[in-house]
């Protein structure tokens, strides 16, 4: 009889656990309802298109060390660093920002918005070697969602 009692309630745990591992997990992508994953493809894509627009804005090669990359609605929204081909902070001598950077008044920071168009991805608007939040009237100026500019997981 006890042996009986242990597997009934073993099998009862084993549904409760089943069904709070699903209700998180329905939770989770609840919780993304507007901020899909973006695929593998349209990231690399993404990250692609602006460490190259970056490159042609400065005249340098560069790494964009993403940060953050968030999309909803066919729209995305990526901030990044600026780094060299070795992975040290980007020296902006020889670019447009070199005498800001002199005085300390640029960063290395890059951030781009992005619309996915029947032809791929285009960059709508970016800054780079920003100093406050440029971002801010993007979302109503373009009509992108505003969650996508959540930057909440930057430390």
């Amino acid at each position: 009889m006890l042996r009986v009692f242990a597997v009934a309630s073993s099998l009862l745990l084993a549904a409760i656990l089943s069904t709070l591992v699903a209700t998180s997990a329905v939770a989770r992508a609840d919780d993304n309802r507007t901020e899909p994953t973006l695929l593998p493809a349209d990231s690399k894509a993404i990250a692609a298109l602006a460490r190259k627009a970056a490159e042609a804005d400065l005249g340098k090669r560069l790494t964009l060390q993403i940060v953050s990359m968030r999309a909803a609605r066919d729209w995305a929204f990526l901030f990044a660093n600026m780094v060299d081909r070795d992975g040290k902070a980007l020296d902006l001598q020889g670019t447009r920002f070199a005498g800001a950077a002199a005085e300390g008044q640029a960063s290395r920071a890059y951030c781009a918005l992005l619309k996915r168009r029947s032809e791929g991805w285009t960059i709508v608007a970016s800054c780079m070697a920003i100093t406050d939040v440029a971002w801010t009237g993007w979302a109503s100026k373009y009509g992108a969602p505003p969650e996508i500019f959540d930057l909440k997981d930057i430390d």
